[in-house]
């Protein structure tokens, strides 16, 4: 699963879910035993938040709208269950 995430490109975050969810569901059940991966998942999961901050910072710069931008907001809180995990 590690490797997938590692591999997964940013053009289609909507395909990282479930993969987030599966991940924060393992380091969870895995407790203390899933320290070998914690720093790895860590900066992959920082580094995935900050792609969605900047991506939707850029679009909102961009563009004139009334209503806020929401399209990445699953992903981040997929990211930071996956940290809380």
């Amino acid at each position: 699963l590690l490797e997938s995430w590692m591999r997964y490109e940013h053009h289609n975050r909507r395909l990282l879910l479930p993969l987030l969810e599966c991940l924060a569901c393992i380091a969870l059940a895995l407790q203390n035993s899933f320290q070998p991966w914690a720093l790895l998942v860590f900066e992959k999961a920082m580094s995935t938040i900050e792609a969605c901050i900047m991506s939707e910072a850029l679009l909102a710069s961009e563009v004139e709208h009334d209503e806020p931008l929401n399209e990445d907001s699953d992903i981040i809180v997929c990211s930071a269950d996956l940290l809380d995990g």
